[in-house]
C-alpha cells in the first residue's frame, strides 16, 4: 500500500493488523504511522519489521516504542536506525537492547553514543562489535568503557580502532588486553597512550611490543612504568629507547635496572638522566659506566648522586667528570667523601666546589684539597 495511507489509520486497525503484515512495512510507512500507535507496538510484530523500514523511525517515534519490543531488536534492524534515534536513546532503552543486537552497531552509531550509555557496554557485548563499530570509538568514549570490556577484543577489533582512540585507553584497558594483541601494536597508536594508561602494563605484554614501537616511547611515558617492567627489560629493549625517554627515568627504575643494562648507556643517554634517577644509581652499577657517560655531567646531574656511590667512582669515571659539575655537590655528598676519591680531583673541579660544601668535608679530606683551593673559595670559608 502507498505509504501515506498508513497516516489514516487507527488504533483499532493497528491492532487489528497480522503480525506477518509488519514485514511489508516500507521506510515510509514507518514516518507516516501516526506518532500515538508507536507504543502500541507488539514484539512479534516489531520483530517482523524488514532492516529497510527502521530507518523510518526519529528520535521521537522509537521513543514512543515499549521497552519490551526492543528487547527483540535485532543486529540488522539496529544497523539501519538513523544516528539522531542512536543519539537519543536512554539508558532504560540501551538497557533493554539484547546482547545479539549489538553486532549491528556501525562506526557512525557508536560516535553518536553518549559516554554514559559507552559506559554501559558489556565484555560481552562488545565483543560483538565489529570491527567497523569499533572504530567510531572516540578517545573520550573509549576511556568511559568498563576495563574488563578489553578482555574481548580481537584482531579485527583492535586493528579497526583510530591511532588517536589510544589516547582514551586506561591502564585497566591494558591489563585485560589479550597478550596475543601486544605484537600487533602500532607505533602511532603506543605514542598516544598517555603516561597513565602505561601503568598497565606487565613484564609479558611490555616484553611483546615490536621493537620499533619502543623506538618512539615518551619520557612522561616511560615515567609510569612499573618497577617490574623495567627489571624486565631486555638488552634490545633497551637499546632500541630513544635518548630523549631516558629522561623520564627515576630514582627507583633505575635501581631496578639489570647492571649489564646500564653498561649500555651512551653518553647522550646518560645526559637525559634527571639528578632523581642519578640518584637511583647504585655504587656495583655505576662502576660499569663507560667514563665517557661523565664527560656531559652537569651541577644538576651531580648533585643526584648517592654519596656512597659518588665516593665509589672509579679513577677514569672522576677524571672525565667536567669542573663545572662539581658545583652542583652537595654537602651531604661532602660529609661522606674519602681521600681515596678526592685525591684524584683535579684543580677546576676542586675550584667548582661551592665554600659550604668544602666546610662539610671531612678534615683529612679537606686538608688534601687545601692547596688547590682559590681566594674566592677561602674567602667564602671565612664569611660562613
Amino acid at each position: 500500500m502507498p505509504s501515506d495511507v498508513v497516516k489514516s489509520i487507527n488504533p483499532e486497525q493497528f491492532d487489528a493488523l497480522a503480525d506477518q503484515a509488519f514485514g511489508g512495512f516500507q521506510l515510509g510507512h514507518i514516518k507516516n504511522l501516526p506518532k500515538d500507535l508507536f507504543s502500541k507496538f507488539d514484539p512479534k510484530a516489531f520483530q517482523e519489521l524488514s532492516p529497510e523500514a527502521m530507518g523510518g523511525f526519529g528520535p521521537q517515534t522509537f521513543g514512543e516504542l515499549p521497552l519490551d519490543v526492543l528487547g527483540g531488536l535485532q543486529a540488522g534492524q539496529l544497523a539501519e536506525l538513523s544516528a539522531k534515534v542512536i543519539k537519543s536513546f536512554d539508558a532504560d532503552q540501551f538497557d533493554a537492547l539484547p546482547k545479539g543486537a549489538f553486532g549491528g552497531f556501525t562506526g557512525d552509531q557508536i560516535k553518536a553514543l553518549t559516554d554514559d550509555l559507552i559506559a554501559e557496554i558489556s565484555a560481552k557485548e562488545f565483543a560483538l562489535l565489529s570491527g567497523d563499530a569499533v572504530a567510531g570509538f572516540k578517545p573520550t568514549q573509549f576511556s568511559e568503557l568498563p576495563e574488563k570490556v578489553a578482555k574481548g577484543f580481537n584482531l579485527e577489533q583492535f586493528e579497526a580502532l583510530a591511532s588517536k582512540v589510544f589516547g582514551g585507553f586506561q591502564p585497566g584497558h591494558l591489563k585485560n588486553l589479550p597478550r596475543d594483541l601486544f605484537p600487533k601494536f602500532d607505533p602511532k597508536a603506543f605514542q598516544n597512550l598517555s603516561p597513565d594508561a602505561m601503568a598497565g602494563f606487565l613484564p609479558k605484554t611490555f616484553g611483546s611490543l615490536p621493537l620499533d614501537v619502543l623506538g618512539g616511547i615518551q619520557a612522561d611515558q616511560l615515567s609510569e612504568l612499573s618497577a617490574k617492567v623495567i627489571k624486565s627489560l631486555s638488552s634490545a629493549q633497551f637499546n632500541s629507547l630513544p635518548s630523549d625517554a631516558f629522561e623520564g627515568f627515576d630514582g627507583d627504575q633505575i635501581k631496578r635496572l639489570a647492571k649489564k643494562l646500564l653498561a649500555d648507556i651512551s653518553p647522550e643517554d646518560f645526559a637525559e638522566l634527571s639528578p632523581d634517577a642519578i640518584s637511583g644509581l647504585k655504587p656495583s652499577a655505576s662502576r660499569k659506566l663507560d667514563p665517557t657517560v661523565f664527560e656531559g655531567l652537569d651541577a644538576g646531574q651531580m648533585s643526584g648522586f648517592n654519596p656512597k656511590t659518588l665516593r665509589k667512582l672509579n679513577e677514569d669515571q672522576v677524571e672525565a667528570i667536567p669542573g663545572e659539575a662539581f658545583g652542583g655537590m652537595t654537602t651531604n655528598q661532602a660529609k661522606k667523601m674519602n681521600e681515596v676519591i678526592a685525591s684524584g680531583f683535579d684543580p677546576e673541579q676542586i675550584q667548582s666546589i661551592k665554600p659550604e660544601c668544602l666546610a662539610a668535608l671531612p678534615d683529612p679530606v679537606f686538608r688534601l684539597l687545601e692547596g688547590d683551593l682559590s681566594t674566592s673559595q677561602l674567602n667564602g670559608l671565612e664569611n660562613l
